[in-house]
């Protein structure tokens, strides 16, 4: 199969008679999240060159998984000729395509495919699209066949649950290997502990690659999408520690090699299909992120936008409205600070779909807390309303802390769910499928729901761990199935119940 690799998950296949095909392409100097993210190794000189293969090919399709900024760089996709073809997942929100018309993209060139659909490139060469569409989690995976090849595109897309079901044999694959989230990287714990939690969610993370590598076995494995660096943080943020969720490749490939995987290519921007790269990326070094800052723009020290607590006020009321309908039990209560006075904090009451003034220790003992802490450009962006929480909340500007220290799902959809889609995506996970399967471990029998709590994979085919654990395939959640399907630190349950032998007949 005939591609080139231009970084991060960025790949451009020959699909015939002068047809490409190009994945989730991020050139942009100026990063993502208002600047916080940047692509490493530097791709930048290489954007030009792929908007002039845009104007000499016949057909240019261009393919977006999702939204993230990383994956989805407007600023550069506004280049490319104004006959390319984007195809993109068919999600139940619209913001995608939406923001795609923002750029001139006409109708007549924007292709939706459904979950499992299929388009034909060219005569021998097609695509095929996996979705995953629950709550704020909107995302894709593309399967590409070219000429009786196959490249499984996984990117950021937590399809794992899904994979047992592709009948293809998949010749190339390529899957996000580093974890791209705010913890713990942004929480106020200590070293050890942040540091703690990092190395057990980067071993998990691997852990599930290594398996789907192993279930799928592909003639060859392409790491991408990620790590991303951040050059314009300070040197104590925890995104720069030496152990965090955003592994590089010298720690994956030393795990891959210890199961005994070695046909895998860790490509440069620039290296073509047929490259043989053998040895890993290695993490930026001091001098190489100063390089970074010298040549690239600072945004978020350059946002000139003026804060209001009334406009924030009203933009936490918009979305409190919208909550109207649903009853939620004992949600931690939100708490944002952008200042050291009393006045300069707001508390958000998901129970009573309230802003309340000041929240009693009793009140804070009944429900706990979400603490988002800082600057008040942070929330300033917030009740803008050209601005998306999940993409202010992937700045990693703030400093996080929650009491007791447990994951919400419901706190999550509000703050990182667009007015737009906060009652689709709260509805589409409450109302989650109930459907209850078997499964039998140590001889005993058990049984649990069949999706997960958190985003819905599905765990027919998860098999309990030596801990009598049952690990979400997707996120690596773990219920015990011993303590009634109960993920401790999550505080969610799959609702295990053990089945009782049959009476024995005499």
């Amino acid at each position: 199969m005939n591609f080139t690799f231009y970084g991060h998950n960025c790949f451009l296949f020959n699909a015939g008679n002068s047809s490409f095909l190009l994945t989730d392409p991020w050139f942009s100097e100026g990063g993502a999240f208002f600047g916080s993210w940047h692509q490493y190794p530097d791709n930048s000189m290489y954007a030009n060159k792929v908007v002039d293969i845009s104007n000499s090919s016949d057909r240019f399709f261009v393919y977006i998984s999702h939204e993230h900024q990383d994956h989805f760089d407007k600023e550069f996709l506004s280049k490319l000729h104004s006959r390319s073809i984007f195809i993109v997942p068919k999600f139940r929100d619209s913001f995608l395509v939406e923001q795609l018309r923002t750029i001139g993209v006409t109708n007549n060139r924007i292709i939706e495919l459904d979950d499992n659909g299929e388009y034909f490139l060219e005569k021998n060469s097609s695509i095929r699209l996996f979705s995953a569409d629950t709550g704020v989690n909107h995302d894709s995976a593309i399967l590409i066949r070219i000429d009786n090849e196959t490249f499984l595109n996984q990117n950021d897309c937590k399809i794992f649950d899904r994979l047992a079901t592709i009948q293809e044999q998949i010749d190339y694959y390529s899957v996000q290997f580093s974890g791209a989230t705010s913890y713990p990287a942004c929480y106020k714990y200590s070293k050890k502990k942040s540091e703690d939690y990092s190395r057990s969610r980067s071993d998990a993370k691997i852990e599930t690659v290594i398996s789907a590598i192993q279930e799928l076995r592909p003639k060859r494995f392409y790491p991408a999408a990620g790590p991303a660096v951040f050059p314009f943080h300070d040197e104590g943020h925890r995104v720069h520690d030496e152990v965090s969720v955003f592994t590089h490749q010298d720690v994956f490939d030393l795990k891959l090699k210890q199961n005994g995987i070695h046909n895998v290519s860790y490509l440069r921007p620039g290296d073509k299909s047929d490259a043989d790269r053998s040895d890993p990326i290695q993490p930026p070094s001091k001098i190489e992120l100063e390089h970074y800052r010298h040549r690239r723009k600072n945004i978020w020290v350059d946002l000139n936008i003026e804060f209001s607590s009334d406009k924030l006020k009203a933009a936490v009321n918009q979305r409190l409205q919208l909550l109207e309908g649903f009853e939620f039990a004992s949600q931690p209560l939100i708490r944002f600070i952008w200042g050291k006075r009393i006045s300069d904090q707001l508390v958000i009451d998901l129970n009573h779909k309230s802003i309340i003034t000041t929240a009693s220790d009793e009140k804070i003992r009944s429900y706990g807390e979400y603490i988002i802490e800082a600057e008040p450009k942070y929330f300033a962006l917030m009740h803008d309303k050209n601005h998306r929480w999940q993409d202010i909340s992937l700045s990693f500007r703030q400093q996080l802390s929650r009491r007791p220290d447990k994951f919400s799902n419901i706190l999550n959809i509000f703050l990182f769910s667009d007015p737009s889609n906060l009652v689709d995506a709260l509805g589409s996970t409450l109302d989650q499928k109930q459907e209850r399967i078997e499964l039998v471990h140590l001889n005993e029998m058990y049984s649990i729901d069949r999706y997960c709590p958190h985003q819905g994979a599905d765990l027919l085919r998860v098999s309990p761990d030596k801990d009598c654990m049952i690990v979400c395939p997707r996120h690596q959640w773990k219920f015990d199935l011993q303590k009634g399907g109960k993920d401790e630190k999550h505080g969610e349950s799959i609702n295990a119940e053990r089945i009782p032998p049959p009476p024995i007949e005499c």
